[in-house]
């Protein structure tokens, strides 16, 4: 209801200039305003929280059950006006899907569509937009059992109006997609500096020269930044530089390296221009410098966690490799046509006598390698002459193909583990260098490098007619459907045909199947902390995930059964909730594809009790610094000894130490405090662990903790 003020003619005209917009904005009606040239992006909120109004760039998710809060935020980059109304109509699956409100508290009125799911928004008083662009927080839950389900959400129209006369209507494509089947993010690696993906996976490098190995990544849109672990022998290689010039981060630094050239290293990349726009593509060429000793080795790739917006969202632990050769003995067969013969003479007379470095010589025609075109050269020639190159040895090329797929269980529940093999063998005529072996996952029986990748494996190398058997440990799908796997084997140098280096594909159903639901969680806790209630549980056997109710009950006289909300669905043992007044019951169920526990109540707790506090004293948590068993991470760095935190994002350490939960209480460990910098802490002794400290953060000090705990059963 309007309340009228004494200027009764001035709020008149405000309420018919508002009702004005308000029409205008509800019929959709548009026309080139000088917002056209606006971008709207879409940024999901972990655990359907309340959001930060700043676009972390998480355009993928994995939600389960019926009645499951999902939350999101758009944003709209490139608004050069202020605004006084807009409408977003959003797109989805109405039959697992029911979008229940949208909200921006900088517009005054805010009406429901009723025929289209979305928002009307309007203001009396021009709205500016803040630097992140944020347009509106939309929120849904889960009108169906969505476990194991691919959906997504998207924009319809979204209608911007800058005054009465002009408005700028989009229809963007981008959307967020749910528990998607192909969404892990993979790597290989490329021994060819060429542009492209030649998939060379073993060159010849001379003793001090430098090697590039580029890394290629697939399903990584949106990532801002990767960290990328090398195993290497430190005798043969050591790790020079990264250089960018990747297509898929822009502006891209290596803004972290650690353990360079004992027998590893850790590189830390990030983009300081965005995020990755394209779903794969190059993130730039890692340089190895061959030592004076070098006499052959392999550099492997072990690990890789991807970042989006500041948060480690995926860990990987490929094993692709590239081997590192020695220069083969030059051939004799200058022209390659197989026979040492009068064009080859010719050939090697024209250089007879050069040296290396007098701007003719080529080492090709120096078969001893020692730097001179000359006699003892002229005597291995002589040998050879009028014979096939390396008579009584390897004369031909090799054809690398992958044949024989099988799988250990053709018919499979979701999650469940599988074998899957396969024989490479060399059908040409010469040996082949060593490679690699890549599996894939495809929705028919043909394989190729464009299908969803699931593995990798070394192969050694292969004399001609020899075979190899290849075979990995996979997971079947949550999807129940019917899928294929297949093997590729990478292209080796002279092979005679790279069209053959895929196998079929086998055929595996999945089948949703029984099981045992898990035990309910235990040490279920909550406490108040930064105006939201954080919520923490033990690990339960066999959970692969976990649900969190709560009740609004002013005593514990509700059983949360009849009276809960569903707030999180959570893989970690942990989340949060923006809560106030009587918002005291909190219930927790340990969850897999079996179904879930029954419901366990979180006892209310202190700061101290309750995980925030050591003893006496209350730690706030520092979003994004998290701890496991022998590492600790914060935003894209990743740390298994000490640091100082000293310049990342305005942190200074004054002291820390490690602190174990002892019943209700925080307890420290003796010999893990430290002073200037935080330290990984690694333990097998069962309990509750988390990192504490005295820090600075952007100049203002306090008492700090990581954002979790981690525990050791």
């Amino acid at each position: 209801m309007w309340k009228w003020t004494k200027n009764k003619s001035t709020a008149a005209h405000a309420l018919s200039t508002l009702i004005a917009l308000i029409v205008l904005v509800f019929a959709g009606q548009a026309s080139a305003g000088p917002n056209a040239n606006a971008m709207l992006s879409l940024d999901l909120i972990a655990n359907g929280g309340a959001g930060n109004q700043r676009n972390n760039g998480v355009t993928t998710g994995t939600v389960s059950g019926r009645g499951t809060t999902i939350a999101i935020e758009v944003f709209a980059t490139g608004v050069t006006t202020s605004l006084r109304g807009m409408q977003i109509i959003f797109d989805f699956d109405a039959s697992l899907l029911t979008f229940v409100k949208a909200e921006n508290r900088a517009f005054s009125l805010t009406i429901p569509e009723r025929q289209r799911p979305g928002t009307n928004f309007a203001s009396t008083s021009p709205v500016t937009l803040g630097a992140s662009g944020f347009l509106a927080r939309a929120e849904f839950t889960t009108a169906a059992d969505v476990t194991g389900r691919e959906f997504s959400i998207g924009i319809a129209t979204v209608t911007l109006s800058e005054n009465a006369a002009l408005t700028d209507t989009f229809m963007p494509t981008n959307r967020i997609a749910f528990n998607a089947t192909s969404t892990r993010f993979s790597l290989s690696l490329d021994a060819d500096d060429a542009p492209g993906d030649q998939a060379v996976a073993s060159v010849e490098v001379r003793p001090e020269s430098v090697v590039a190995i580029q890394v290629f990544g697939a399903e990584i849109q949106n990532a801002t930044g990767i960290t990328i672990r090398f195993e290497y022998d430190a005798t043969q290689v050591a790790y020079e530089r990264f250089d960018s010039g990747g297509s898929v981060l822009p502006n891209t630094r290596d803004i972290l390296t650690r353990g360079a050239n004992p027998t590893s290293v850790e590189i830390g990349i990030a983009s300081f221009g965005g995020r990755a726009t394209a779903n794969s593509g190059l993130f730039g060429a890692f340089r190895f410098r061959a030592t004076a000793a070098f006499s052959g080795t392999t550099i492997r790739l072990v690990r890789a966690d991807l970042w989006q917006g500041g948060v480690q969202t995926q860990t990987a632990t490929p094993d692709e490799r590239v081997e590192l050769l020695p220069p083969a003995a030059p051939s004799p067969d200058f022209d390659g046509d197989g026979t040492v013969g009068f064009s080859d003479f010719l050939a090697f007379a024209g250089l007879f006598g050069a040296l290396q470095g007098d701007g003719t010589y080529q080492a090709r025609y120096d078969l001893d390698s020692n730097g001179e075109i000359g006699f003892s050269d002229f005597l291995i020639f002589s040998s050879s002459f009028g014979t096939p190159p390396g008579s009584g040895g390897d004369t031909g090329r090799p054809d690398l193909i992958v044949e024989s797929p099988s799988v250990s269980d053709s018919t499979l529940t979701p999650g469940q583990s599988f074998a899957l093999n396969a024989t490479v063998r060399n059908a040409g005529t010469g040996s082949s260098a060593a490679t690699t072996s890549r599996y894939y996952r495809s929705s028919d029986a043909t394989i190729s490098t464009s299908d969803a990748p699931v593995g990798s494996d070394r192969v050694e190398s292969l004399s001609a007619s020899a075979t190899r058997g290849v075979s990995i440990r996979l997971t079947a799908p949550r999807r129940a459907d019917t899928y294929y796997y297949g093997a590729c084997v990478v292209r080796v140098s002279g092979e005679s045909d790279t069209d053959n280096n895929c196998s079929d594909g086998v055929r595996v159903r999945v089948q949703s199947g029984g099981g045992t639901t898990p035990p309910p969680p235990n040490n279920a806790r909550y406490w108040s902390s930064d105006s939201k209630y954080q919520i923490a549980w033990s690990p339960s056997p066999s959970a692969t995930f976990y649900r969190v109710y709560f009740d609004r009950a002013t005593f514990f006289n509700v059983s949360c059964p009849g009276g809960c909300n569903l707030i999180a669905t959570v893989t970690d043992t942990s989340a949060s909730h923006d809560g106030s007044g009587s918002r005291i019951g909190y219930w927790v169920r340990a969850c897999n594809d079996a179904g879930c526990s029954n419901y366990v109540r979180a006892e209310r707790g202190t700061a101290s009790s309750g995980g925030t506090g050591g003893g006496s004293a209350t730690y706030a948590p520092i979003s994004g610094l998290r701890v496991s068993n022998g590492r600790i991470q914060l935003a894209s760095f990743s740390v298994e000894d000490c640091t100082g935190l000293n310049g990342l994002g305005g942190y200074e350490v004054h002291t820390s130490k490690w602190q174990r939960k002892s019943g209700t209480s925080w307890v420290d460990i003796p010999g893990t405090a430290r002073t200037g910098e935080v330290c990984a802490y690694s333990t097998t002794t069962p309990g509750e662990y988390r990192l504490v400290g005295d820090v600075s953060i952007n100049g203002v000090r306090g008492l700090h903790s990581s954002e979790n705990t981690f525990t050791v059963n």
